[in-house]
């Protein structure tokens, strides 16, 4: 008979149900930092999430200080990104072009609009060779967020911006092709009534 191990988790599978249930993509947070101790246990969750052959690749960045200036550099480069494809003849097949230009026409009228960062002070970003356990740990960061009071966003528009600018790469000590995720963090400033509404699952059972 296996030996139950002394950290076994003693978490109800209805408590981390309702916990999964209840996450939500925050887009507005308070101007409040986040303390790094709390940071810093939240990381410990993609620490000890799976790797493929317990690689344990997976790094991290924590921008928080520095983040009005690596917003600052973002926005610049998502503006040459959507120039370039502004440019480009195949420039009307681009599902993603028409809501960059949103995003930066929304900038351009009130600067205030931050439809990239959202105002959120912490910018994470989850680093690793693997295109698999990257992703599996910042899923595993994103609800000890939320499970810790704070909110979080995957922010894909702020990761292209950040891995197509080699100036800002350069400068974070980061390789572009390895930057698997980019997640804001901070305390939310919006209460939900209900829990998201999803699809039924498609199941198929063999």
């Amino acid at each position: 008979m296996a030996q139950e191990q002394p950290d076994a988790a003693r978490i109800e599978a209805a408590d981390f149900l309702q916990l999964v249930r209840s996450r939500r993509s925050i887009r507005k947070y308070k101007p409040r930092p986040v303390e790094e101790a709390l940071l810093a246990e939240i990381l410990e969750a993609g620490r000890y999430m799976a790797t493929g052959g317990n690689a344990q690749s997976v790094r991290y960045l924590v921008i928080q200080k520095e983040a009005p200036r690596i917003q600052a550099a973002a926005w610049e480069s998502l503006r040459r990104i959507v120039e370039t494809m502004q440019a480009s003849p195949d420039a009307s097949k681009n599902g993603y072009l028409a809501t960059m230009q949103r995003i930066l026409r929304r900038r351009d009228k009130d600067p205030r609009d931050d439809r990239l960062f959202f105002g959120a002070p912490v910018i994470l970003l989850v680093l690793s060779p693997s295109v698999t356990d990257g992703p599996l740990a910042a899923a595993s960061i994103e609800l000890m967020a939320h499970a810790s009071g704070l909110g979080a966003l995957y922010c894909g528009f702020a990761q292209i911006a950040i891995a197509r600018s080699e100036a800002l790469c350069r400068e974070l000590g980061i390789v572009p092709e390895q930057l698997q995720a980019c997640l804001l963090l901070g305390y939310p400033d919006v209460k939900f009534l209900r829990t998201p509404p999803r699809r039924a699952a498609q199941v198929r059972w063999m």
